[in-house]
């Protein structure tokens, strides 16, 4: 693991928080317990004696750390589940847009009503696209080159509606040919392929961070983060009772606010943390 020490300045007089994600929240753990933030970037010892939300120990400064999966302890999903999950979904959709084109082909063989979505926007994948939000750059730059091969092959269903217009029956059976070996070999392979690596750009997109905090004892202790953002001053706007949330609220202290990040922040509470260990 390459353990880089970073130091942080805090002003003077100004108590400063470190920004840390996880999903779409944002969290924070008080600068002055944090004594190194490195990438987690290699195999992790393992140890016995600890809880199931530790996922190994590493060496840091000749001490035996371990390491708290943060996401695990807030009752969120781990990323490898999270990745599963996507990879399933893009999967499904690869194989809609298949059927998509097969459908479209028996409908005109057949003379039969095509059901399927025509608006882009209305299939499964299209809902999906247009819901989805993340932070990470390089999924969404992936996802835009999605975004016009899989307008054009919906496109398709209605051009070849509109060829019921030539009179002409070989014409429109000529044009229609045409129009499926554009959806056929062109539009639906694209759509299909970048869908693909959409797997492997969601995967390599995510770069965890481990952020090592020290108590009083000067004991140390991993924090396992998706994210870490910035420094920030936060001002606390209520009690960790006056809020609901998707995830665990027991190893949070309260909820804050900085004029710098959109939404709220939650605060950490330190032992509380440290007694997830075991």
């Amino acid at each position: 693991m390459n353990i880089e020490h970073n130091p942080i300045e805090v002003e003077e007089n100004e108590e400063s928080w470190l920004i840390l994600k996880l999903k779409e929240q944002t969290f924070a753990v008080n600068c002055q317990d944090v004594i190194g933030i490195f990438r987690a970037e290699t195999e992790i010892s393992q140890m016995a004696g600890y809880s199931g939300h530790v996922r190994g120990v590493i060496d840091f400064r000749g001490s035996v750390v371990p390491l708290l999966e943060l996401r695990s302890v807030l009752g969120m999903t781990a990323f490898e589940q999270e990745h599963r999950e996507f990879c399933d979904m893009m999967e499904l959709r690869k194989g809609d847009h298949i059927r998509w084109v097969q459908e479209l082909q028996r409908c005109i063989h057949e003379k039969d009503e095509f059901k399927l979505a025509t608006d882009p926007h209305q299939c499964a994948f299209g809902k999906w696209y247009d819901s989805y939000h993340t932070d990470n750059q390089s999924v969404l730059l992936d996802l835009r080159k999605i975004d016009e091969p899989h307008k054009k092959l919906h496109e398709t269903a209605l051009k070849v509606f509109e060829c019921n217009h030539i009179q002409d029956e070989e014409a429109r059976k000529i044009k229609e040919e045409e129009l499926m070996q554009k959806a056929s070999e062109e539009y639906m392979p694209k759509v299909v392929r970048l869908l693909e690596e959409m797997k492997q750009v969601y995967k390599e997109g995510f770069r965890e961070m481990c952020v090592v905090i020290a108590d009083e004892k000067e004991k140390m202790l991993g924090l396992l983060v998706d994210e870490v953002t910035a420094v920030e001053s936060l001002s606390a706007v209520e009690s960790k009772n006056l809020f609901n949330s998707a995830f665990s609220a027991s190893c949070v202290n309260h909820v804050a606010k900085s004029k710098n990040i959109k939404g709220e922040v939650f605060v950490l509470n330190k032992d509380i943390l440290f007694s997830k260990l075991f």
